[in-house]
């Protein structure tokens, strides 16, 4: 990410503690943008949730797929 998204990402994190406390599942892309977004935007759920194991990515959320 650009030093825009981190911050992008960080506000997201930052404006979403509930939703932080009641993320059960994260999916996400594995595309790395997509990948890094995804662990800085809900770094307190995949806290909460045991660490980055908790990320399923799925090639299937990935743009471009008819």
């Amino acid at each position: 990410l650009t030093a825009l998204g981190h911050r992008q990402a960080e506000r997201l994190f930052r404006c979403t503690p509930e939703l932080q406390e009641c993320t059960e599942l994260i999916l996400s892309s594995p595309l790395r943008r997509t990948l890094q977004t995804t662990i800085a935007g809900y770094d307190g759920a995949i806290t909460r949730l045991g660490g980055h194991a908790a990320v399923v990515c799925l090639p299937q959320l990935q743009g471009g797929q008819g």
